[in-house]
């Protein structure tokens, strides 16, 4: 079976670095390698070298009397084990291992490591620029956490991404365990993104960890996403432990509102937190959503412009609260209410009152009256016009500065018998804009008598390529699929694209009007190969508002909703039916169930 070699002195040197001089009599280590044809494979060493000759034979697979076995990953224990479990598989591997190890036979915690892994679809490699991505990523962060007084870490290759690993010593205990979360979760709230993903997973005391030196080998190996062997990068001369009040620190900057009643910080604020922090002159280092929040991190502090490691940020939480904080021991008494005095004066005095007496404050940013049966549902971006359906009986979904929706909003819509949106001028086109899926998606189940589920998701990713892989590369319906859509395109104007699984077409060239009889047939056939097959063909994601739309003969920019744009939705029966204007489809959820994604 052909596959790159094992590094066996890279993976000695990692175990050198990673465990206690030999000989291990206190302790054992887990081999692992997961998912294999031949179930677990894993053994229990307190004999480094026979760990290692074992970690080089399996990296990448391995053959079996069945043929070869392919492994995408060799992991071993970060922390030391009880030596009982040696007796397993004493210092060798056997397949389909039953039993693991657990939090509960860590002896000690030696290591906290954090894994920074670029965003990609799931079972490939990373690319070479996400990869070095993920890389860069690490370094930002480590230096964000020398700011905070941690000692070097080792910087480390994981074949896909980035590892830091810092030395620790810690109890295995439950407090010991919250702690490593929070830590991990503050690093994941500042430095994660939808480019860069902070593992949140790697908190518990028996974390397996990529054994450096063994191959990184999702998927297949291509030039455009190779495997790659994880290595050691950068090992610091010593390798100090973390002190317990640096672990501390960290892990009281996890983004938060405080519970129960409060003053100043944590206060409900009835509007747009973004537009408030742009309005005001904040620089934003970075805004994303954060446990069913919305986090802002700021690249200076408010109160001390010399405060520049990102220790500030501000966090609406799922509730509609609202605190802001900067970590450092001169700012630890400031909260949302002195950030108002300081860039608001006088913003009491002019909120003691609503301007509308009566009207409710709002329980969230997504609230349900009581006793709402069902009905109208009003979307909007304006607290008081949310404040005033609210008081009005109806459901309230305030959605986020970018239109992108808090959490609960696709379960308010799934029970709403009709959506209003409230809003003016360019922002009712907008969220006009965004809300025809889930419109459409209404329509056509009263239409068609379907059941209709509404997901308020995004889906601008790539689609899984393994759905069109066949046993010898690209099967024929995707090169069928692909055929058909360039024809549409180059031909008739016609831009296929991806949602989910499923797909959708758009006409910059004509309106309200069927395609001509050719492109109609090209886009029935689309309709008899499987959705994810066309859906692999097709463009990433759809035009939207801002974008500038090439075909052959109409190049123009997408400014609205009023536009030559019209949608093909497949309804059960399998019967296409047209909308105006948003591109976007109904995807299969099952039998008589079609979910609008967007």
């Amino acid at each position: 079976m052909g596959k790159l070699a094992a590094d066996t002195i890279e993976i000695r040197r990692a175990l050198q670095l990673l465990y206690p001089p030999p000989p291990w009599r206190d302790f054992c280590v887990e081999l692992r390698v997961p998912g294999t044809a031949k179930g677990t494979v894993a053994g229990y060493f307190t004999d480094p070298e026979k760990l290692a000759v074992w970690a080089a034979r399996l990296s990448g697979g391995f053959n079996s009397h069945r043929g070869p076995v392919k492994v995408e990953a060799v992991y071993v224990s970060l922390n030391p084990l009880t030596p009982a479990l040696l007796a397993r598989a004493a210092n060798r591997c056997a397949y389909f291992m039953k039993h693991t190890a657990q939090d509960a036979d860590v002896l000690h915690r030696n290591w906290l490591g954090i894994d920074f892994d670029p965003v990609r679809p799931s079972g490939v490699s990373s690319t070479d620029g996400e990869h070095e991505r993920a890389l860069e990523r690490a370094r930002q962060a480590r230096e964000w956490l020398r700011g905070l007084g941690w000692p070097e870490p080792i910087l480390a290759d994981s074949g896909n991404g980035a590892h830091l690993l810092f030395r620790v010593d810690l109890p295995n205990t439950q407090e010991t365990t919250e702690l490593v979360r929070r830590v991990v979760a503050a690093v994941a709230a500042f430095y994660g993104d939808n480019m860069v993903d902070v593992d949140l997973k790697v908190h518990n005391a028996a974390r397996l960890w990529k054994l450096y030196g063994t191959l990184a080998a999702k998927g297949d190996d291509l030039p455009e996403r190779p495997h790659r062997l994880a290595r050691l990068l950068e090992i610091p001369t010593t390798l100090e432990v973390v002190p317990l009040e640096a672990l501390q620190r960290v892990a009281a900057m996890v983004p938060a509102t405080p519970r129960g009643p409060v003053e100043g910080s944590g206060a409900r604020v009835d509007l747009d937190v973004g537009a408030w922090l742009e309005k005001h002159g904040l620089e934003i280092y970075s805004e994303k959503e954060w446990n069913g929040g919305r986090l802002w991190v700021l690249r200076r502090c408010p109160w001390n412009p010399e405060h520049t490691n990102l220790s500030s940020f501000v966090y609406q939480g799922p509730d509609g609260r609202v605190t802001a904080k900067c970590h450092h021991n001169s700012c630890r008494d400031k909260g949302w209410a002195d950030l108002r005095d300081l860039l608001e004066p006088g913003w009491k005095e002019k909120e003691k009152a609503p301007e509308e007496p009566g009207l409710p404050w709002l329980p969230s940013p997504v609230s349900v009256p009581e006793g709402w049966d069902g009905g109208m549902v009003v979307v909007t971006t304006d607290w008081k016009a949310a404040r005033r359906a609210y008081a009005e009986g109806k459901a309230v979904i305030v959605l986020h500065k970018d239109l992108s929706a808090p959490r609960g909003a696709g379960e308010v819509l799934r029970k709403a018998d009709k959506v209003e949106v409230v809003a003016e001028g360019e922002e009712k086109r907008r969220l006009e804009w965004e809300l025809f899926p889930v419109l459409a998606a209404k329509t056509a189940g009263e239409e068609t008598g379907a059941v209709v589920e509404v997901d308020w998701q995004k889906q601008d990713g790539p689609a899984d390529s393994s759905a069109v892989a066949g046993e010898n590369g690209i099967c024929p319906e995707a090169a069928r699929a692909r055929q058909i859509v360039k024809q549409l395109l180059d031909r008739h104007g016609i831009w296929v694209y991806r949602t989910g699984d499923a797909w959708a077409w758009a006409n910059y060239e004509f309106l309200h009007s069927v395609p001509p009889p050719e492109a109609q047939a090209l886009l029935e056939e689309l309709g008899t190969l499987p959705p994810e097959v066309v859906a692999s063909a097709a463009a990433m994601v759809p035009p939207g508002i801002g974008d500038t739309v090439e075909t052959p003969r109409w190049t123009g920019e997408i400014t609205g909703v009023k536009l030559p744009v019209q949608v093909a939705v497949r309804l059960p029966d399998n019967s296409l039916a047209y909308y105006d204007p948003h591109p976007y489809v109904l995807a299969p959820a099952g039998p008589g169930r079609w979910r609008a994604r967007f």
